[in-house]
């Protein structure tokens, strides 16, 4: 878990941008009636916080892959992350604003180049099977995430 963090960390150091890389909700998620407020403990603050963290380091690789790779699978696969993410993000944060709670800082957690590319050596297909390899460690870190929320 280490190492996939690590190697997350070079892809985001060289593929993020200075801006939020979240997009925002779709005009159904924005319109949608305000919810009352919900019971919550300091865990589900912390699993939210986490998990949009996560979640912003998973869009931010995945727009690099958008623009690096080369098979289509994996071009498909980032736009489809990005795309369910995003909204899934908004809502979370959504739901931190509702008990009171800052989001995270999205936007100081990732730096980068600005480009949307990876500077350096991996290329072709090889950033294909690193993104890949980061991303099923990337996942599972989230599942495990999840699985100490739901205990």
């Amino acid at each position: 878990m280490l190492a996939a963090a690590a190697a997350a960390g070079g892809l985001l150091a060289g593929c993020g941008g200075k801006t939020n890389p979240v997009a925002p909700p779709p005009p159904a998620a924005r319109s949608a009636p305000a919810t009352t407020q919900q019971p919550h403990n300091q865990a589900d603050v912390v699993f939210l916080q986490n998990m949009i963290l996560n979640h912003t380091r998973a869009i931010t690789m995945s727009q690099c892959a958008r623009n690096q790779a080369i098979s289509p699978q994996v071009k498909d696969l980032a736009t489809r992350i990005e795309a369910e993410q995003s909204p899934q993000t908004q809502q979370m944060s959504a739901l931190l604003t509702e008990w009171g709670v800052p989001a995270p800082a999205t936007t100081s957690a990732i730096g980068g180049t600005g480009n949307g590319q990876m500077p350096g050596t991996v290329s072709g297909a090889g950033f294909d099977r690193m993104f890949l390899q980061v991303m099923i460690a990337h996942h599972q870190g989230a599942v495990d995430m999840s699985q100490t929320e739901l205990a």
